[in-house]
């Protein structure tokens, strides 16, 4: 028989060794399913779109002034010798007019169409090459429909004047909100509409769900996808006499809160769109604050023999993801409570949920995308509103960031076999619970300490007022704390007017200070010199009875009785 110790051995060896290939299966597994989820996902991100970006913002929105010839007869005139400067400059509606005729109509529309006054903006379109007329000024970009001015107003009388102006100021425009937004119909220059006029213009307030618009979020708030539309032509006559009708009309005016330019550009070079979405504020302190932003997003995903690998890929993903949501899913109803007590369960479920999430907009963008492609197909000439589809792209990259983060979270559990990383995961779980109690008081302290440096110097400041009116009060209400300077002071001018004839009028009363001589308002200057003389009478008659007094002595005598004397 073999022996005993032999037989568990060879058994642990086993249990070892079936051990080893689990583990060298699940790293092995999971390796290649975080390499192709990292596929899909940089995928979705082409390399070049940084340098894409980066070109049209040169070029349409930071492009500084420059010299423009313009083709004879095009109509452009001499506005556009010199293009406006950068979009960041634009700081009133004056410049945003400028830079909107001058900087963006001559880089939107080229100078390569035909300039003959005598044909029509029709004719005139028809006699320029298909393929090259709807390219911007670099001619590594087309113009993806036309472009378009969206504006959003307030109501006037929205907020109260004061009332010493409320004759003089007529009309008071609050800030933009969902309240005192403008949503009525007129007609050119903002007048009164005619009911009967069911004519779409650009003073026509359109709704969001006819739009397709959505909320946006701004630097100074959130706004309306609706509003007052006006789109441009398809070449830069029709633009630019647009866009002067506009401003000779007053499209823009105090009442005006919002305006959005839309556009977009697609980059056949790279397969790449550019979604240009700026929105310039008008607050209600006056002025413009632009707000530009480009999307850079691709919506024909699988052009090329490697996005022909990528679309592999994502099958394969999905496959995974349908993988682990079966094991976990027996995992629970197996554990059941105990699942949930795991902290890594808790990762692997908010990578399956996540995962469905993920593919369930992946599709939704695919629809929306294939529904704009169909939009454009039959009109070219139209206005695609990308912000739904560039809204729901923003979301999908930042799902799959979180997939990604967390799976690589979980990646580093897979290498708990390893020693050093064991002794590091081992060593971040004892320093958790100190490390949780750390967190809390490194983010609550900073509050702490202002709020203890504002106490204390309200304390401190309040304890040196309270030191210094306490010592006030005492000195004021305790006399003999006072000095008697400018009391002699005082008695000296009062004897150089009285010698020089210089008393106090009639009526007029010398003040008191503490105690000493106050003269009576009946006693004139004739009486007062009567008065000195008998006091000085007294003291001669007090130094002839008494000469051996000390010389000091018969001063304080004198003086008092001539205090009392006076005061009789």
């Amino acid at each position: 028989m073999p022996d005993v110790e032999e037989l568990s051995a060879a058994r642990e060896k086993r249990f070892k060794e079936m051990k080893m290939h689990g583990v060298i299966r699940e790293i092995i597994f999971y390796v290649a399913f975080l390499y192709l989820l990292m596929m899909v996902a940089y995928s979705n991100r082409d390399p070049r779109s940084s340098d894409v970006y980066n070109t049209v913002w040169n070029t349409f929105l930071q492009c500084g002034p420059e010299t423009v010839t313009p083709p004879a007869g095009s109509g452009w005139g001499d506005r556009a010798v010199l293009t406006a400067g950068p979009l960041t400059q634009i700081t009133s509606q004056e410049k945003l007019w400028r830079w909107l005729s001058m900087s963006l109509v001559p880089r939107l529309y080229p100078d390569h169409l035909v300039a003959d006054p005598a044909l029509n903006n029709s004719d005139r379109v028809a006699l320029v090459q298909e393929d090259v007329k709807r390219f911007t000024v670099e001619h590594n970009a087309m113009l993806v429909g036309r472009p378009r001015l969206r504006q959003l107003r307030v109501r006037n009388d929205t907020c109260e004047v004061t009332s010493v102006f409320r004759g003089h100021v007529h009309g008071c425009r609050d800030t933009y909100g969902p309240v005192d937004q403008e949503s009525d119909d007129y007609a050119a220059g903002w007048q009164p509409a005619n009911s009967s006029d069911a004519a779409v213009t650009p003073w026509t307030y359109r709704k969001a769900s006819e739009l397709d618009g959505w909320p946006y979020w701004a630097q100074m708030g959130v706004y309306n996808g609706g509003g007052y539309l006006a789109e441009l032509g398809l070449d830069a006559n029709s633009s630019l006499g647009t866009l002067d009708s506009l401003k000779e009309a007053a499209w823009l005016d105090p009442l005006t809160r919002a305006l959005f330019l839309e556009f977009v550009l697609y980059h056949p070079n790279v397969n790449l769109y550019t979604v240009c979405l700026t929105v310039f504020e008008f607050p209600q302190t006056g002025g413009v604050i632009p707000f530009p932003r480009l999307f850079v997003i691709r919506l024909d995903r699988y052009v090329g023999s490697f996005m022909s690998v990528v679309m592999g890929a994502e099958v394969i993903v999905a496959c995974f993801i349908v993988f682990f949501t079966v094991r976990e899913l027996r995992l629970i109803c197996k554990q059941r409570k105990a699942y949930f007590a795991e902290f890594w369960n808790w990762i692997e479920m908010l990578v399956v949920t996540l995962s469905w999430v993920s593919i369930v907009m992946y599709f939704y963008r695919l629809l929306i995308s294939n529904q704009l492609s169909a939009q454009y197909r039959k009109d070219k000439e139209r206005f695609l509103n990308f912000q739904y589809v560039t809204m729901w792209e923003e979301l999908y990259q930042l799902f799959f960031s979180w997939i990604i983060f967390l799976s690589t979270l979980k990646f580093l559990r897979l290498l708990r076999f390893n020693s050093r990383m064991s002794m590091l995961w081992q060593t971040l779980q004892a320093a958790a619970s100190p490390m949780a109690s750390f967190m809390i008081v490194f983010f609550i302290g900073p509050a702490v300490f202002v709020l203890f440096t504002l106490l204390v110097s309200f304390v401190l400041v309040n304890m040196f007022l309270t030191i210094v009116i306490e010592a006030f009060q005492r000195v004021k209400h305790d006399l003999s704390m006072q000095q008697n300077e400018y009391e002699i002071v005082e008695f000296m001018l009062g004897r150089m007017r009285a010698l020089v004839g210089l008393g106090n009028r009639k009526g007029q009363v010398q003040p008191a200070s503490h105690g000493y001589v106050t003269a009576e308002p009946d006693l004139d200057d004739a009486r007062l010199q009567r008065v000195l003389k008998r006091i000085d009478l007294l003291v001669d008659t007090l130094h002839d009875e008494c000469p051996d007094l000390d010389d000091e002595e018969p001063v304080v005598v004198a003086e008092s009785k001539k205090r009392r004397i006076i005061s009789a």
